[in-house]
């Protein structure tokens, strides 16, 4: 700082250290200010980058992870008219486009023990326990892979126990099942890798013993519609007749969804579509919305630091005013005055944006290290802004508020005092 008095135009020499000489003074009312801006601008960073972390990292996620954005379920004739057209669906990928059979099934018994004598009564589940609605969603619904052509379940953000289905499989009654069904009640120690599963057809009229060859837990945007991950071969054997079901995966062109959507509609009008799409808009709004409240809470922080701000310079212009009167006298003008208060007040503002920057820099890499489990930082552009900002914003408070002060004539002050 002594370094770069010296360095400055003679006027402002005087003005800035005027303004450091008090800042000294009163050092109780300049700990105040810098406290209620620390936390106003603390708290408002803090909330800021957070958000804007979680919000890069979201996109981030579904970028990497969200290979497909819409997905269609359809069934019997329609089923077999969308695959011979998919070529028709305008802006469609059909590199990263992938149709998998499904079919509902119902748990008979799982290693030869019938499945109702392995979930308790009116079991409603809880934070180890999958309950019987969770169990039997685990265990009602295969997705075929076509695992003859290459077609297997995808092991980016999913970890496999046992082993995953491979080309092998093919014509085989092996599957994979969520580790869920492993490691929580109330299957947990009644199925395993290796276990024989009995499973029904929805209309009740097959039934097929699959062989669990492992496990699978994602940790990303995969999406499996059925939970049991099969071979064709599996599904096919429980789908009812004439009844065969597939599900489309499709990455169509963003600008051309509302035209992909309308062609998939006449192909197969009884189709179910799933829009993903949007749903990084949607996410983006969603955390925009909760940053615009929780920063308005915030703010009302920062405000109470600005008017600590307004209350100090009017008590400081009041305490001073045979200073200033003096000063004026001795060629001082109002505008050199009031440039010494703007010193004043902004040297107050912006070492306390930046020590609560500091803090939040501290925070959010803590956060994002022990309880986020990623990188978070700070985004350079917040920080210089919230800096500046507060920097200004105390000196255009003290500049309205001690305006008309600093504008008083020498004489009226020397005159009483």
């Amino acid at each position: 700082m002594g370094i770069v008095i010296v360095l400055l135009p003679r006027s402002w020499k005087s003005n800035t250290k005027l303004a450091l000489r008090n800042i000294g003074r009163q050092r109780a009312r300049t700990t105040t200010t810098l406290l209620a801006l620390f936390v106003g601008v603390f708290t408002i960073g803090l909330i800021l980058v957070l958000g804007q972390d979680l919000r890069d990292n979201i996109n981030a996620a579904i970028a990497n992870n969200l290979t497909f954005n819409l997905v269609t379920l359809a069934r019997g004739n329609e089923a077999t008219r969308l695959q011979s057209k998919l070529g028709t669906v305008p802006g469609l990928s059909t590199a990263n486009t992938q149709a998998r059979t499904y079919a509902s099934a119902v748990p008979v018994a799982i290693d030869g023990v019938p499945f109702p004598a392995l979930i308790p009564r009116n079991d409603q589940g809880g934070p180890n326990d999958l309950g019987s609605g969770g169990t039997l969603f685990y265990l009602g619904g295969l997705e075929g892979y076509d695992v003859a052509h290459g077609q297997l379940p995808d092991t980016r953000n999913t970890t496999f126990a046992g082993r995953n289905l491979n080309a092998s499989d093919a014509g085989t009654n092996n599957v994979l099942i969520n580790a869920y069904l492993l490691n929580l009640a109330p299957l947990k120690g009644h199925i395993h890798v290796g276990s024989m599963i009995t499973l029904a057809s929805i209309d009740g009229k097959s039934i097929k013993t699959v062989t669990v060859v492992g496990t699978y837990q994602t940790s990303g945007f995969n999406l499996h519609f059925g939970p049991i991950l099969a071979t064709r071969a599996a599904v096919t054997a429980l789908t009812p007749a004439g009844q065969p079901t597939s599900i489309f995966y499709m990455k169509v062109d963003s600008s051309k969804v509302g035209k992909a959507l309308q062609t998939i509609g006449n192909l197969a009008p009884n189709a179910t579509v799933a829009n993903f799409a949007n749903i990084g808009d949607f996410i983006n709004t969603f955390i925009g919305d909760i940053l615009l409240v929780l920063t308005t809470i915030a703010s009302l922080s920062l405000l109470a630091g600005v008017i600590i701000i307004a209350n100090a310079v009017a008590l400081a212009m009041l305490e001073r005013r045979r200073e200033l009167g003096i000063l004026k006298s001795v060629g001082y003008t109002s505008r050199t005055v009031l440039g010494e208060v703007l010193i004043e007040n902004g040297v107050v503002g912006g070492p306390g944006a930046l020590l609560a920057m500091l803090l939040v820099t501290l925070a959010t890499s803590l956060l994002g290290q022990f309880v986020f489990k990623t990188g978070f930082g700070v985004s350079w552009y917040i920080a210089i802004g919230l800096i500046v900002g507060i920097a200004l914003l105390a000196m255009v408070t003290s500049t309205i508020v001690a305006w008309g002060s600093t504008r008083v004539r020498p004489l009226e002050v020397l005159r009483y005092e």
